[in-house]
């Protein structure tokens, strides 16, 4: 993605009913959907024309066990996970899962943090 430092790049919303949200979001907003499960994870991208708009996914049990509730997710690109995430954890918003690689594209990786809400840093 070109400049897409500090710009959110991809929104996910984390349900404990995809079926419910995939009907809802259809009706209401006019999302199409398409299905992009991997073994073991079920996973729908909301579609606007030809276009993947946002995805949708199970709120996984161990993101659950840290207090997270179903909701809106949201990416926000930076050029230097690594130094993002360092800056996040100086400005006193403790990092509470590891760094990880996306199994999508081994070039993206993340790092979710909390302050007042979530944030999630994302580097493609």
């Amino acid at each position: 993605m070109v400049n897409a430092d500090g710009r959110f790049v991809w929104y996910e919303l984390m349900t404990t009913d995809m079926e419910a949200a995939k009907a809802f979001y259809a009706d209401v907003v006019g999302w199409g959907t398409q299905d992009a499960s991997m073994p073991g994870m079920p996973y729908t991208l909301f579609t606007a024309g030809t276009a993947s708009v946002s995805g949708v996914m199970d709120l996984p049990e161990d993101a659950r066990k840290l207090g997270m509730r179903p909701g809106w997710l949201g990416y926000v690109g930076v050029n230097d996970v690594d130094a993002a995430a360092d800056r996040i954890k100086r400005l006193a918003a403790p990092c509470t899962s590891r760094r990880r690689t996306s199994p999508t594209s081994a070039a993206s990786r993340s790092q979710l943090t909390r302050k007042w809400q979530r944030l999630r840093c994302s580097s493609g």
